[in-house]
């Protein structure tokens, strides 16, 4: 089993790091779609789950909002909000408001078994010739019979009621905060696990952890969705935590287990 040690506040670097991602945010719309290239790392593919990462575009979020929230103020308009906090249902559907500067990321775990032979092959040879991670074509995640049947279950964090598993097709668009805009989705593949999403959430949450991840714990920027979306996938499941290019939403590595 994986020994999870609770992650340390961002460090200088870190935070000049976030900075100078400040100056680009103007560029991170352009550049989210842009897949990884590189050289294939030896990346499992017959694993018994297949892992991705879902990213969502929130809702009325400016880059003002989170300079303030890194300087301690106006955090709370910036909590990306678990729907139990808010009293709705699961966010799902084509919903649509004005979007903003920031992203929220969750990691959805989807049974080998779930896929036809054909997709199974597809998703494959897209992690064979990967770097980190490998964008999906809308049409193929959204339209195709070889996804529209894959039940799957995903893992979110946010500021209401923590980390929130739950189930849903690879097709939807469904998040588990109300804020995501869920018109504003990309989706991409990372690999194959032996892990469980319930298991993987087990293995960040133990012992001295499991208060770590609560929703009261919560922050913008040195807490937020998009870390634990990288302390799942490397932690929990053993892949890469470099996640597509957005901007100051990401700002904090993971630097041990």
């Amino acid at each position: 089993s994986t020994t999870m040690t609770c992650i340390r506040a961002p460090s200088a670097l870190e935070l000049c790091v976030a900075a100078l991602l400040c100056l680009q945010g103007g560029a991170v719309r352009q550049v989210l779609l842009e897949d990884v290239s590189g050289a294939a790392e030896e990346i499992k593919t017959n694993g018994a789950y297949f892992v991705f990462l879902e990213v969502y575009m929130l809702k009325k979020s400016t880059l003002a909002d989170i300079i303030g929230a890194a300087r301690g103020k106006n955090i709370a308009g910036l909590v990306q909000l678990g729907v139990g906090s808010s009293g709705a249902s699961w966010a799902g559907g084509n919903s649509s408001e004005a979007s903003g500067a920031l992203y929220h990321t969750e990691v959805t775990i989807c049974p080998r078994s779930g896929f036809d032979a054909y997709a199974q092959r597809f998703l494959e040879q897209q992690i064979k010739s990967m770097w980190h991670y490998r964008a999906l074509d809308k049409i193929w995640w959204q339209e195709s019979t070889d996804a529209a049947d894959a039940v799957c279950q995903t893992l979110s964090f946010g500021g209401g009621d923590g980390i929130s598993l739950f189930r849903k097709r690879l097709s939807e668009a469904r998040s588990g905060i109300y804020n995501a805009d869920l018109e504003r989705v990309w989706k991409y593949v990372y690999g194959t696990s032996d892990t469980s999403a319930k298991e993987a959430r087990g293995n960040v949450t133990k012992d001295k952890c499991r208060d770590y991840w609560s929703g009261e714990n919560y922050h913008p920027v040195k807490r937020n969705c998009n870390f634990f979306s990288k302390t799942v996938l490397r932690c929990a499941l053993g892949l890469s935590q470099s996640l597509p290019n957005i901007g100051i939403s990401s700002t904090r590595l993971v630097w041990s287990c």
